[in-house]
């Protein structure tokens, strides 16, 4: 595990919480833009406002709900004791719930708090230069950038996969 945690993680750890900055910028602009256009709202700054506000209200659910998860994935990692020489088994149970079930549960998960997070708070957040935005299209705004995150997380997933399988 010494050539995992050296080679996969620990090269990483300073670039995610930037990169991840970064997405989400990237992201708010693409759901402010998408929303807008779609219920024919005029792009104003209060309409960018008001839906990065949104935004980062649920950002801040998906930290709440990331760092007991990625704890949660340490231990199945680091301190489930899974080593394949001794506990073959118990190592593919490990590799499957840290590899594919965990991240895409929290995925599918967080998907759906965020839209439904964001339109309950727009929906009482409106006024005449921002009407209610119709809840079809903070459905498909999301879809469209959680897949774009689901091609992250599919990558992420195979390339754990690979880590694991060739360094067991």
């Amino acid at each position: 595990m010494t050539f995992l945690l050296a080679n996969g993680y620990i090269p990483l750890a300073p670039i995610a919480p930037a990169s991840q900055a970064v997405l989400l910028v990237v992201i708010i602009a693409f759901e402010a833009w998408f929303i807008a256009r779609m219920n024919r709202i005029r792009m104003s700054n209060g309409c960018f406002w008001r839906l990065a506000v949104v935004n980062v209200v649920t950002s801040i659910i998906g930290i709440g709900i990331l760092i007991p998860t990625s704890m949660f994935e340490a231990w199945i990692l680091f301190g489930w004791g899974s080593n394949y020489v001794l506990q073959p088994t118990l190592w593919w149970i490990g590799i499957w719930i840290y590899g594919i079930i965990l991240p895409f549960s929290v995925w599918i998960i967080c998907y759906h708090i965020s839209w439904r997070v964001e339109y309950f708070i727009l929906k009482g957040w409106t006024s005449d230069a921002f009407p209610e935005p119709s809840r079809l299209s903070l459905v498909y705004a999301h879809r469209w950038t959680y897949g774009f995150l689901g091609l992250l997380v599919v990558a992420g997933c195979v390339s754990y996969f690979y880590m694991f399988i060739t360094t067991r």
